[in-house]
């Protein structure tokens, strides 16, 4: 299910960060793997992401927007606007973990567990932490930069990724059409404490849902701008 990632992630990341830091009017020009092979692979695994794919290889951002919230299952909703406005209403203490510190955490965790996957810390951009189910192994970007994610609440939220793959390769549970937000919901859930109180990580993913709420409408740059006014450093931003 990971095959949606490589359809996402752009390829010429760090280059464009770059030109986007070192010119203050500059929209990046984001490249991506749309290889046949790359799109093939995505829609066998998912076949009903085809018409995200269809959408973003005419590059019409209307049908962009309602598929990847059709094939995301998320939904913007005034009360849970209202919800995230409240949860970023005062900045958290920023927590700035590294990925040595993530990587030497998950592995005391996944030993305490007796789960036998390895941790690699690796030079690739995109994403903080990516496992490979079928290998066992997790991989953690060097250049991850955590600000307001605690490494406990981080480090939990891999660990339903992999509890949840280990407990249906063991029980041969065939994985689910709604994997994203029923896999992605509890981790954040399990990573936010079940939002019984603002926490620095639930106040990161409630700026994350306000900018993916604004993103329908404004620029790349009004979406940075928003996240830097709200205690965002350009890094996260």
């Amino acid at each position: 299910m990971s095959s949606y990632l490589k359809v996402i992630t752009p390829t010429n990341l760090a280059t464009e960060k770059e030109r986007f830091f070192n010119q203050k009017d500059y929209s990046p020009q984001l490249q991506y793997d749309w290889s046949s092979e790359t799109i093939n692979t995505f829609i066998n695994d998912s076949p009903k992401g085809k018409t995200l794919i269809d959408a973003l290889l005419r590059q019409d951002s209307e049908a962009i927007t309602h598929s990847a919230a059709e094939f995301f299952d998320v939904k913007f909703r005034q009360e849970d606007i209202d919800f995230a406005k409240e949860l970023i209403s005062s900045i958290p203490v920023q927590q700035n973990g590294t990925a040595y510190e993530y990587a030497d955490l998950m592995r005391r965790k996944l030993s305490d567990l007796n789960i036998d996957y390895t941790v690699k810390i690796v030079d690739e951009h995109g994403f903080q932490g990516r496992p490979d189910h079928e290998k066992h192994v997790l991989k953690l970007s060097k250049y991850l930069h955590l600000q307001f994610l605690t490494l406990d609440g981080i480090t939990n939220h891999e660990l339903v990724h992999i509890i949840r793959a280990v407990n249906g390769q063991y029980n041969n549970i065939p994985i689910s059409e709604d994997y994203l937000p029923t896999e992605e919901g509890l981790a954040c859930l399990v990573q936010d404490n079940f939002l019984t109180e603002p926490t620095p990580s639930s106040f990161q993913h409630a700026l994350e849902y306000l900018a993916a709420d604004l993103s329908r409408t404004a620029s790349f740059r009004e979406v940075y701008n928003f996240l830097i006014q709200h205690g965002s450093d350009p890094e996260n931003a």
